[in-house]
């Protein structure tokens, strides 16, 4: 062949692969590689220039069969405060997953973006969801008119793609703007005011038309509502943006406070396929992820004469949107699972053990979930395949 192209996928999951090499046949030098060797081998054969005392510690025990500090295991000196969601659910996915992310604070290696990345497209989705919201409950807005409400929310649009949060994200450099941004921008208006296949702006129109008297029209809603607890998973009431003394912190994307009940929703840019995602329903009633279990947590607490629902929220896929999880105090309730007392007692014992077990130094590796493994941040240094040692 006269060129040769090893082409790779842009992403495997949420981990951003590196770019596509391309190798032509301008050049005039044959290299001989068959002595190089990864540096994954030279760390295993101890072959490395020089390696300092630590270097060396954690080299033996990559190809040691017992567990170690590296491995996760004996770990001190760490505190589990000020936890979120997202890190207990990292947690109890792989704790040495979090031990790398959150408390060692390593990140995979990134390349720069031709346009916004993933995180980056779910945040101004996440954004023009918000300031539409706004919009109609500040302004008292109660038209279902859809031309009317289509030319909102692609106002809405421009706003939120010049919002400080999209043009200087926080540790990140300033946005340089280039087609691809407004490719994508353009993406999300498709259906505003044309008539291209409606994107996701215009399916939450449609989705708010369908339910804004339910909703009452935003006028009890909160948007990226705060809450806290504090170390007895009591609600607490923060004082500032500085106050420090919560144990639990988090946002919800959507809170409704209707007459009778509360309504909590989280958006999420999940393709969806059919109406539930029975995989993540499972995942929610064995507590394995317990985003919705948290809000409710508080919500208990604090709205203890009410009915509440929460709900992950896609509008990707071919249906106009997915309630794709649930979680409910209404029992029998159908697609959605029952937070009952007993739920609610389970989960406060869970969140306690995985705070003893952070202070603890538990992080040995779990690979009990394997999707997990595919698109880990840590997956480049931490060798799953030699980390599984006996049946630890």
């Amino acid at each position: 062949a006269e060129n040769l192209y090893i082409i790779t996928a842009s992403y495997s999951g949420k981990r951003e692969l590196s770019r596509s090499i391309i190798i032509d046949n301008n050049f005039d030098e044959i290299i001989d590689i068959k002595d190089i060797k990864s540096v994954a081998q030279l760390a295993l054969e101890n072959s490395t220039k020089l390696p300092d005392e630590q270097t060396r510690k954690y080299y033996e025990s990559i190809s040691s069969q017992d567990f170690t500090p590296y491995d996760g295991d004996g770990v001190g000196g760490l505190e589990a405060t000020y936890l979120s969601a997202s890190q207990i659910n990292k947690y109890l996915s792989c704790p040495l997953a979090y031990l790398y992310a959150n408390k060692v604070k390593i990140k995979a290696p990134r390349q720069d973006e031709e346009g916004f990345d993933v995180m980056e497209q779910g945040s101004l989705m996440h954004l023009c969801y918000e300031l539409f919201g706004r919009k109609i409950k500040d302004n008292k807005i109660t038209s279902v008119d859809k031309e009317e409400l289509c030319n909102l929310m692609y106002e809405v649009s421009i706003e939120a793609y010049n919002h400080d949060e999209t043009r200087k994200p926080k540790y990140k450099e300033e946005l340089n703007e280039n087609i691809h941004h407004q490719i994508f921008l353009s993406t999300l208006q498709a259906g505003l005011n044309d008539d291209r296949k409606k994107g996701l702006l215009a399916k939450f129109v449609d989705y708010y038309i369908e339910n804004a008297r339910e909703f009452n029209y935003f006028k009890n809603t909160e948007f990226e509502k705060e809450f806290a607890l504090d170390s007895e998973l009591k609600p607490y009431s923060l004082k500032d943006k500085n106050d420090k003394n919560y144990f639990i912190r988090g946002f919800i994307d959507r809170f409704d406070n209707l007459k009778e009940s509360i309504n909590i929703i989280d958006y999420k840019s999940k393709k969806m396929k059919s109406v539930i995602d029975k995989e993540k329903m499972e995942q929610i009633e064995e507590q394995k992820d317990i985003q919705l279990a948290l809000y409710l947590l508080f919500v208990s607490q604090e709205y203890p004469n009410k009915k509440y629902h929460s709900s992950l929220l896609s509008f990707k896929g071919d249906r106009p949107y997915s309630h794709f999880a649930n979680l409910s105090n209404e029992q029998g309730l159908k697609n959605a699972v029952y937070y009952s007392d007993e739920y609610h007692e389970d989960l406060k014992r869970l969140i306690f053990d995985t705070k003893d077990n952070i202070e603890s130094g538990k992080f040995a590796f779990n690979n009990c979930d394997e999707k997990m493994c595919g698109w880990c941040d840590i997956k480049h240094i931490c060798h799953e395949s030699v980390l599984s040692k006996g049946d630890r």
